[in-house]
Order: structure tokens, then sequence, then C-alpha cells
């Protein structure tokens, strides 16, 4: 799931908590796979996206708005339909 770390640090090349995420990315995916479970990158909805936090209220921490959750559900949807 997409965070507001990442994407308050997007253009920070390297920061301890984006690393930190990296990984936890991977835990959940390897887990995904070993047990035969889609793994669906939700990052990659905003990938195209040049100021992230405007898909969060008020660019603050907070859950999406109506923007975000729109761009989450066309990309959801677009991976499962494909599948």
């Amino acid at each position: 799931m997409p965070k507001y770390t990442r994407h308050a640090l997007h253009k920070i090349n390297y920061h301890p908590q984006l690393k930190q995420l990296d990984n936890f990315k991977e835990s959940v995916k390897s887990i995904a796979e070993n047990n035969d479970f889609k793994f669906i990158d939700g990052n990659e909805a905003f990938k195209d996206e040049k100021n992230p936090l405007n898909l969060y209220h008020y660019q603050y921490p907070t859950r999406f708005n109506a923007q975000g959750h729109k761009l989450m559900a066309e990309h959801l949807n677009k991976v499962i339909t494909k599948n």
C-alpha cells in the first residue's frame, strides 16, 4: 500500500524510511507469492504524479482524498481485469 512518507520523500534519492518501506514491500511480496497470491504494487498507481501529496487531504499525512482513491481504484481494476 502506498504511504504518505514515500510520497513526501519522493525527491530524495536515499532516506532510511524509504529503504525500510522497500524492504517491507519486498517481504510482503515474497510472502504473497510464496502463498500463491498475486502481489499488486499500489505505488504503480501514482508513478506519474508530479506532486503526489495532492492525493492526500490538504497534503497532510492523512488518508487519500477522492483523487487518490480514484487513481488507486483504477489501478487495481486494471491489474485485476488484465489477469
